[in-house]
């Protein structure tokens, strides 16, 4: 618990204790990330908030990424030898994609041809089977000056993957924590899924995922490699492969994270009520490389029976050197009296952001709990 005083009236707060799911340093690190922010000086603002606003989380929610269908990447001298094709959904939709365009394109089914609905111009490569070819093992084959992305689309097929990333952002060289669930009809399948992290700079980490007890599937990747340019997601690759009424299924999709250097750390953050002048927010950083920070936080009151309500958003920002340095956001008493709401009060969703950077160095869903 820490005490702060700023003009007048004390308030004692605990910062809220990390949990799932925060980003919280334990160190700060250099960066040689060039940052692209103008340098300028202090800002910082305050709005309300709808206090019957139902669209608040205290941290993001998770994406889940939906596939019915799968995805690769073959040579032209595969092409030209044959490309497997696992069908388990008649009339799947196929798109054969390279520049320069594919031609000659054919697909067999234990050497029959199958009968192909053209899409587009003959030069596009997409096509949908035949629903009576029905489903099984097909080859296409095809004429290609490069690689060739091959897409599968099995629409209305009840055998679909979702995957997921625990978080959207890491801090480099923590695990960025997967999981995956491969359904038919809503039923949990047994296969092997894999997951593949890939990095700005080339760099690839991949992982088969342990089955759990529910039937889904988890994993930790690594987040390791250069940054790269600021800004750039890092991506997250699944591939599912599993038998489902005898017949191969194979499902693929993709995720994203960001993955940040934590080029300032928070030590600590305090909240006290200023005479008539409304409450001062206080967060202490160490930072280590030279930048402009911002820090980001709700503040939230009580109703009358106790119940949290939002009363408002703050955002304070500056330019800071190396070194202790602290960011203060204030949030005025008439905002704050046309609330209703009063104290204890708290902070919630405190982030706080290497602007020029663009890298979050902490997010906490309860960034300041009161004790009194």
């Amino acid at each position: 618990m820490r005490c702060f005083t700023f003009l007048a009236v004390l308030l004692c707060m605990s910062s809220g204790t990390a949990a799932a799911g925060d980003i919280v340093a334990s160190a700060a690190v250099a960066s040689d990330v060039t940052p692209s922010a103008p340098v300028g000086g202090p800002v910082q603002f305050t709005w309300p908030i709808d206090q019957a606003a139902d669209d608040l989380d205290e941290r993001p929610a998770v994406h889940v990424a939906q596939s019915t269908g799968y995805a690769q990447t073959v040579t032209a001298a595969e092409l030209r030898r044959g490309v497997a094709l696992p069908i388990a959904q008649a009339g799947a939709f196929v798109k054969l994609s390279a520049d320069g365009g594919v031609g000659g394109l054919a697909v067999h089914d234990a050497g029959r041809v199958v009968a192909l609905r053209r899409v587009g111009a003959a030069s596009d490569g997409a096509f949908i089977l035949d629903p009576a070819a029905g489903v099984g093992a097909f080859v296409v084959k095809g004429e290609a000056s490069g690689p060739v992305r091959v897409d599968v689309l099995e629409r209305g097929s009840e055998v679909v993957l979702l995957a997921s990333a625990d978080s959207d952002v890491v801090l480099r060289g923590d695990d960025v924590v997967v999981r995956a669930r491969l359904l038919s009809g809503g039923q949990a399948v047994t296969g092997r899924v894999v997951a593949r992290l890939l990095a700005p700079d080339g760099r690839v980490v991949t992982r088969t995922l342990t089955r759990g007890d529910d039937g889904g599937y988890h994993g930790r990747l690594p987040a390791l490699g250069a940054i790269g340019p600021t800004g750039r997601p890092w991506t997250v690759e699944f591939v599912a492969d599993a038998k489902v009424s005898g017949r191969a299924v194979r499902r693929t999709t993709t995720t994203a994270v960001a993955v940040s250097v934590p080029t300032a750390r928070l030590l600590g953050t305090g909240l006290a009520l200023l005479s008539g002048e409304g409450l001062q927010a206080e967060f202490r950083l160490e930072v280590a490389s030279a930048g402009r920070y911002a820090a980001t936080a709700l503040l939230y009151g009580r109703n009358r029976e106790g119940q949290l309500q939002p009363i408002a958003v703050g955002q304070t920002a500056d330019q800071l050197a190396p070194g202790g340095r602290t960011l203060a956001l204030r949030f005025d008493a008439a905002t704050i009296s046309a609330s209703g709401l009063r104290g204890p009060f708290e902070l919630r969703d405190l982030r706080v952001v290497d602007q020029g950077r663009m890298f979050v160095v902490h997010r906490q869903a309860r960034g300041l709990a009161a004790t009194r």
